[in-house]
């Protein structure tokens, strides 16, 4: 593979065969990170959220049954910040906020949407950095699942943006605020076209913004019968 400054990676090589990976839950997660079993947090002060673009919504009856469901306590977002249309909930949005809600049971978790700002559907962070920023005792962790290629910022959302974006993440990381964004959906080619990504994969391109020195960058954990 050749990444986006030239060098050239090895081979990658699978260990393991191709096989079906189980269901995850979010005591599975706990499992995995060694949380006990029925621990529920309860300072008040150990807030989190989700950040929504797109026209992501969730549905308070989806989440209350996913909860019941899992055998965690029933609960809803304690702080709604933006338009959250309940009758049109997205995929996205339940999964974030459900499976948040369900690895830290108890923590006032806020519902963060930032408004579509075009019909290209551009997830506008930095407008949600800015508020974050200017917000008083905002959640101390915050899970966005959003991005786009580096080389695609400056290029779609206007020059400077990528370089600003950086100045606000590292604002929040000086207050103590943890950001936690995931690192793209298609590989490390970013595949899947302009503007989010590219239509070929000959080149590796790091996703923005879990590229940030600012921010925790989250991969994926593939779980197999052989972990």
């Amino acid at each position: 593979q050749v990444f986006a400054d030239g060098s050239v990676g090895g081979p990658a090589v699978n260990p393991f065969p191709v096989v079906p990976s189980p269901m995850v839950t979010p005591r599975t997660i706990a499992s995995l990170y060694g949380i006990p079993p029925h621990t529920v947090v309860t300072h008040p002060q150990a807030t989190q959220s989700v950040v929504e673009f797109e026209q992501q919504y969730y549905d308070s009856a989806d989440l209350s049954l996913f909860l019941r469901s899992m055998g965690l306590p029933d609960a809803d977002a304690a702080v709604v910040v933006g338009p959250n249309d309940q009758s049109n909930p997205g995929t996205e949005a339940l999964l974030d906020i459900e499976y948040i809600m369900g690895v830290a049971p108890g923590s006032p978790t806020w519902f963060w949407s930032i408004a579509a700002n075009s019909t290209t559907e551009i997830d506008d962070i930095l407008q949600w950095a800015v508020a974050m920023g200017n917000t008083q005792n905002p959640p101390l962790v915050n899970s966005i699942s959003y991005g786009m290629s580096e080389g695609n910022v400056d290029k779609y959302l206007g020059p400077g943006y990528l370089a600003r974006s950086d100045v606000e993440f590292q604002k929040l990381a000086l207050r103590g605020i943890t950001v936690i964004i995931a690192c793209g959906d298609t590989g490390a080619g970013d595949l899947g076209g302009p503007p989010m990504g590219y239509n070929d994969c000959e080149v590796l391109h790091p996703d923005w913004p879990s590229q940030s020195p600012y921010i925790t960058a989250v991969g994926s954990t593939y779980i197999t019968p052989y972990a």
